[in-house]
């Protein structure tokens, strides 16, 4: 299967925090012997209010997908999207 022909599907969480929010978005994975975490990436913002970290998420989500369609030579893949995780 070549990379480009593989799903994704982003998740991310947002909690309070004292002066805010924690954005967290990650690209789930299994684990193995050598990855320990179940992720590929995760990333972590702390943004003003929940306002902000859902602006933030569209923004990162529009340039996510537009990567997506780029490696993919412009033909859109099923399984691009997001997952909210509470």
């Amino acid at each position: 299967m070549h990379p480009s022909d593989i799903p994704h599907l982003l998740k991310y969480n947002i909690t309070s925090t004292p002066g805010g929010v924690l954005l967290r978005i990650w690209e789930p994975a299994s684990k193995d012997e050598i990855r320990v975490k179940p992720f590929l990436f995760m990333l972590k913002y702390r943004l003003p209010s929940e306002a902000d970290a859902r602006k933030f998420l569209a923004d990162y989500l529009s340039l996510y997908k537009a990567a997506v369609l780029q490696t993919s030579h412009g033909h859109r893949k099923p399984g691009v999207g997001v997952k909210d995780e509470e």
